[in-house]
């Protein structure tokens, strides 16, 4: 037993004799041999070896030698605390870390360092070279600028190499200190990158003066670009756009959800809104939005920008809500289609509201945290769908009031357990899945064999967990790190553009993907529990940190996103409505823009306490909404504005698809 790895060890361990021999070696194990540390004259004599594995033993540290040949390579079990040696193993292909203290960081950096890493503990769908591509886009034109504006006045090519290397040290902790791209859970990683980045950036000035240096690679070097703090991650084809829409205008915002009606109010958040529909023609809707947030429900006759109801509980937050039609038995048996809002909130709670009389007929714990989502079955109009902080989603059957004495009774149908937080919910009514948004997750449940399924009556209390969840390009798990926080980027936006095509909003990623669910059902293996989505589709959308902004589509073909610039980004779908062949590889531009309006406030104390609107800087679109002829959009803002747009003109010009 041995407490270093050398040369003399090998020897004997081995029966190797001479130096000739070391070189002829291509796999070693030294298992749980009780190793702290490694000679590295030992790896310099491994000029030929494929595999190691020093796993089990009690190493906190690698020699960094170079070894070209190395392919594999096992430090389980070990107290390794830094990956950088990595370095020096530029061919390597399989990894094995597990069992050191190493976290969420030190695997990016290992894939960063190892162009040709297939296999890391195992694991084989790396998505690893996924982000260090996107923190190299990112950070990049973020750390040219800081050059550029910073720095680039002290450089010239009579610097010294100590002059260089103080300016270079400088550069890095200036760096450290701005707020770059990055997400708080791999600060590592990302600090790791951005010190790499910044000397590569110096290195390659250096070399534009360095003696030897060709002039057209100085030329090259100094037509590089230096790309302004915020350019897009995607870049789209400059032909390749989707058809036009109409035009629209800004007809009227209103700031309806203030706390103690207070016209200053302007953090008060509105979060979700929804068209009602028209109870006379099913699958229609009306001109009147229902928006929620603060204490208040507010019902909006968008056509002329007025308030017609609010309904105010000052012990809630209300986050959700959606419209179902009911038929109820009136006089001599007679029924009559109504709409009733079903609300949610903070406190976990289940509203119904009839909204002609708006009355709370009815209300429930339906959750122990906050509500984020809430659905109604396509086929099942009282049959509600909530989705909740505490990771279930339960359908509940709502029932039909009695009028006028509003008895109702409710029951719970089914419980389904999520991956985590449900942040939105959408139907495919093409397959008949259910599809929840949930943080790091995409999970969806089959529904075709529901009335079955509640016919057992063995389902009201046992979890579920989703038949299987989909992966889309670029989306990332990193598990919980000590605070119980998860993941590093956010499926926040769900919505349906048809029966069948899905599109699907991952925070951070600056792109909506666009993915038919019939597709991907025929490309998942029976029992596999995760399925990569092929996208039809990646369309272009805000580069922009922010989380939870959703997104909202219209069987017209019509999607629409918020960003945190006050935007709205629409989308024209329908060629993907019309064929199911239709593919694109490239980014495609959205069909239009509309930028947060230049505001003329009327004169008068109101006007001058909502000022903020005419600040554009963070003006977040939490939640937008489409009537079903795509002619109204309603968007609500994280300021408590609720804007209503009207489309003016029909669109023009040659569908280039």
């Amino acid at each position: 037993m041995t407490a270093v790895l050398t040369v003399e060890y090998l020897q004997k361990k081995l029966w190797v004799n001479t130096n000739n021999s070391f070189s002829d070696i291509k796999v070693l194990s030294i298992k749980q041999e009780g190793i702290t540390e490694i000679d590295g004259s030992v790896l310099q004599k491994l000029t030929s070896l494929q595999e190691l594995d020093v796993s089990g033993n009690g190493l906190s540290s690698f020699p960094s030698v170079k070894l070209d040949c190395l392919k594999r390579l096992n430090i389980s079990d070990n107290s390794i605390a830094d990956v950088t040696f990595l370095e020096a193993f530029p061919n390597l292909e399989e990894l094995i870390v597990a069992g050191n203290p190493l976290d969420f960081s030190d695997c990016y950096i290992a894939a960063s360092l190892l162009p040709n890493l297939r296999t890391l503990d195992d694991r084989k769908d790396l998505k690893f070279t996924q982000i260090v591509e996107r923190y190299n886009s990112m950070l990049l034109p973020q750390i040219q600028e800081a050059w550029e504006e910073n720095f680039s006045s002290s450089w010239n090519d009579r610097l010294s190499e100590q002059e260089i290397f103080d300016l270079t040290e400088k550069f890095v902790a200036f760096l450290k200190k701005e707020k770059l791209y990055g997400h708080h859970l791999l600060q590592k990683f990302k600090d790791f990158k951005v010190d790499t980045l910044a000397r590569e950036l110096v290195s390659s000035l250096h070399a534009d003066h360095c003696p030897g240096s060709s002039q057209s690679a100085k030329r090259s070097r100094n037509k590089r670009a230096v790309t302004k703090r915020g350019a897009k991650k995607v870049k789209p084809s400059e032909n390749m756009t989707l058809p036009p829409v109409d035009d629209f205008t800004l007809n009227y915002m209103l700031r309806c959800h203030s706390r103690r009606d207070n016209p200053s109010d302007h953090k008060s958040q509105v979060w979700r809104c929804a068209f009602e529909p028209d109870p006379a023609n099913p699958g229609k809707s009306l001109t009147t939005v229902a928006t929620c947030g603060s204490h208040f429900v507010c019902l909006i006759d968008c056509k002329a920008g007025i308030v017609r109801k609010r309904y105010q509980d000052d012990k809630e937050d209300f986050f959700c809500l959606a419209w179902t039609t009911v038929a109820v038995v009136i006089e001599r048996a007679r029924t009559q289609n109504i709409n009733i809002l079903i609300v949610g909130g903070k406190r976990g709670i289940v509203y119904l509201i009839d909204v002609e009389e708006l009355v709370c007929y009815g209300k429930w714990s339906g959750h122990k945290k906050a509500l984020g989502s809430i659905l109604i079955h396509p086929e099942y109009p009282t049959f509600v769908f909530t989705g909740s902080a505490d990771h279930l989603i339960v359908l509940w059957d709502i029932g039909v009031p009695t009028l006028p004495e509003y008895t109702f009774e409710h029951r719970k149908l089914l419980v389904l357990r999520a991956p985590h937080e449900v942040l939105q919910l959408a139907f495919c009514t093409a397959t008949s899945h259910l599809i929840a948004a949930c943080e790091d997750y995409c999970s969806v449940w089959h529904m075709a064999d529901l009335e079955s399924d509640l016919e057992d009556g063995q389902h009201t209390n046992a979890h579920r967990l989703p038949d299987f969840d989909v992966e889309l390009p670029g989306q990332v798990e990193v598990g919980n790190n000590n605070d119980g926080e998860t993941g590093v980027v956010y499926v926040d936006g769900l919505a349906m553009v048809s029966d069948d095509v899905i599109a699907t909003k991952i925070a951070r990623q600056g792109c909506i993907y666009l993915w038919r669910m019939s597709e991907t059902l025929e490309r998942r293996e029976r029992q596999v529990k995760s399925v990569a989505v092929r996208p039809i589709a990646q369309l272009e959308w805000a580069d922009t940190e922010q989380i939870y902004i959703s997104c909202a589509g219209s069987e017209a073909g019509l999607l629409v996103c918020g960003d945190n610039q006050g935007q709205l980004w629409l989308y024209n779908t329908t060629p993907f409505q019309r064929t199911s062949k239709l593919r694109y590889e490239e980014v495609l531009s959205p069909s239009a823009i509309i930028s947060w309006p230049q505001v003329q406030l009327q004169k008068g104390e109101d006007s001058e306490q909502m000022a903020d609107v005419l600040e554009t800087d963070e003006i977040v679109v939490n939640a937008v909404a489409i009537d079903t002829s795509g002619k109204h959009i309603v968007a609500g803002t994280n300021n408590n504005v609720v804007c209503l747009y009207g489309a003016v003109n029909p669109s023009a010009g040659n569908d280039p698809f």
